[in-house]
């Protein structure tokens, strides 16, 4: 992936994580990108706007991590969620959006 489409107060701190997955040598534990900014709803709603659409959350390797998973997936590599908690994600594994007033 060369271009993600993500709101401006997320780029620094997405850029930064991929950065420390570089850092510590485990990109190549991301096999997939399905996306950031997409205008939708949250699953199951017909009112409520996801976090895709304000650019607030990109789903990394989906095939591997379902909707509401709690096992498997990114939860055997703890190190490469740390890598996006430590810049503030809140929701692991479906999303990755930063937490208000976290920079």
């Amino acid at each position: 992936v060369r271009h993600v489409s993500c709101n401006k107060d997320m780029a620094g701190p997405l850029w930064l994580a991929l950065q420390a997955l570089k850092a510590k040598r485990l990109e190549g534990l991301l096999h997939s990108y399905a996306g950031c900014f997409n205008i939708r709803m949250v699953r199951g709603s017909n009112s409520h706007f996801s976090a895709h659409s304000y650019g607030l959350a990109i789903d990394l390797n989906s095939e591997e991590n379902g909707l509401g998973s709690t096992h498997g997936g990114f939860y055997n590599h703890l190190d490469l969620v740390k890598c996006f908690t430590d810049q503030g994600a809140s929701v692991i594994p479906v999303t990755i959006s930063e937490r208000k007033g976290k920079r």
